[in-house]
């Protein structure tokens, strides 16, 4: 009896482990880990079939078609088939997606890929995005979502496309070889032979929301000031401070490239954690971070479940608390685990539980020294330069009576701004 009833039990645990609500061919599982909802069947619209040789022997050569399916907004799913199981460790796949169909923006290199805005890969078993600006200009983006089913890769992507009459108005250009080893000679490469058009349908409805889909902190605020932090750390009474050599690491490591700073742990990869138990009351669980402008996101958990997202974009160097906006009353011994969402090195000094809520420190983006200049012999030209007390980007709108309808900016974080404004009337 008790031989069948763990059968019984193993029997539920794989039908449950491997339910697919939609009957798309993904397991509900993995839809709510990309990114996807679980409910929703995908409709998969066929960008380019591959010639199959007749006896195909590395993974390339097994690619039969690629495919694209749209989830809600700006999300896409590329699909990948091959004639089986793909050996992902020794294989990149590349998707030049031009956005806007247009050579004339994005990637200034030559045919086919000229004109990419965004560089879908993946590249012995890791996934990335690049992002090209219209000049283009790389743009950092974080890594992308990723599944292989069987003879299946599936790639999730959110880009932008644009749009014409309900459907999509853009091309791609395919690529997928295959190496020994990485940033060796390939061995075997197919390729779509060019820009391929597609124009799906477009999905109505809300995609949703993934930690570092979050450009704002949810479910959590933000200050800073060292002398408020350490007024908080070291002389309120109540406050529970778990420095980076008592949290516990998944992960992360002791950050040893540490000087004049107060000592942390770091993140090597996507999704490291650490760790700490609660102490009983009621407390606002913070964070202490140094925003070195590294685009870092953090997401904290309490028993497995998520409770916030902190994301750390304003880039001004300085310490900063990252705290739920709603205190916790804990019976003391919850998990307190916070996890680093973005690919590259993460930072985090403390876990602190704060007996109140600290100060809200607005950032102070004053702006001074504003000068122009205009060349000699060239009146219709003007440079335009400011300073700015917190990195920001350069935004400067101008125009004719008083409507300010041209605006010349620029995307970089920085202290020290200069536009230039050309064919003004003098």
């Amino acid at each position: 009896m008790r031989i069948w009833m763990v059968l019984l039990g193993l029997c539920c645990c794989i039908n449950l482990f491997a339910v697919d609500s939609d009957g798309d061919g993904l397991s509900d599982e993995v839809e709510q880990k990309l990114g996807m909802p679980a409910d929703k069947a995908h409709e998969f619209y066929s960008v380019f079939k591959f010639k199959m040789r007749a006896n195909p022997v590395h993974t390339p050569e097994k690619l039969k078609e690629v495919s694209i399916a749209h989830i809600a907004e700006d999300r896409f799913l590329w699909k990948a088939e091959f004639t089986d199981v793909p050996d992902i460790d020794k294989t990149v796949w590349h998707c030049y997606v031009d956005a806007d169909d247009n050579t004339e923006t994005g990637r200034k290199n030559k045919a086919p890929s000229r004109g990419t805005d965004y560089m879908c890969s993946i590249a012995f078993g890791r996934a990335s995005l690049q992002h090209y600006d219209k000049a283009g200009k790389a743009v950092p983006e974080e890594a992308i979502r990723w599944h292989l089913e069987g003879n299946v890769l599936y790639m999730l992507a959110d880009t932008p496309l644009t749009v014409k009459d309900g459907r999509t108005a853009s091309s791609v250009h395919i690529v997928c070889h295959s190496n020994t080893e990485p940033k060796t000679r390939r061995i075997s490469a197919v390729s779509s032979g060019g820009k391929v058009k597609f124009a799906i349908p477009l999905k109505a409805g809300k995609k949703i929301l993934r930690a570092t889909d979050y450009r704002e902190p949810f479910n959590m605020k933000r200050t800073y000031g060292i002398d408020m932090i350490k007024k908080f750390l070291f002389a309120t009474a109540g406050t529970v401070h778990v420095p980076y050599d008592k949290l516990l690491l998944d992960g992360f490591s002791v950050n040893l490239n540490n000087n004049r700073h107060f000592g942390g742990v770091i993140s090597s990869k996507v999704n490291d954690s650490v760790y700490t138990k609660a102490p009983a009351g009621k407390y606002y669980p913070a964070i202490l971070v140094f925003d070195r402008g590294l685009n870092n996101c953090f997401e904290m958990t309490i028993d497995g479940k998520s409770v916030g997202v902190a994301p750390v974009n304003i880039g001004n160097n300085r310490y900063w608390f990252y705290y739920l906006d709603k205190p916790v009353k804990f019976r003391g011994g919850e998990e307190v685990r916070v996890f680093s969402k973005r690919k590259g090195s993460a930072v985090i000094h403390s876990i602190a539980f704060l007996p109140v809520e600290p100060p809200s420190n607005g950032l102070p983006y004053k702006i001074s020294h504003l000068c122009t200049f205009t060349p000699q012999g060239k009146d219709g030209n003007v440079s335009v330069s400011w300073l700015t007390e917190m990195p920001s980007t350069s935004r400067f709108e101008y125009g004719k009576n008083g409507v300010f309808d041209k605006v010349a900016e620029r995307s970089l974080k920085t202290l020290v701004h200069r536009v230039q404004l050309n064919g003004l009337d003098p």
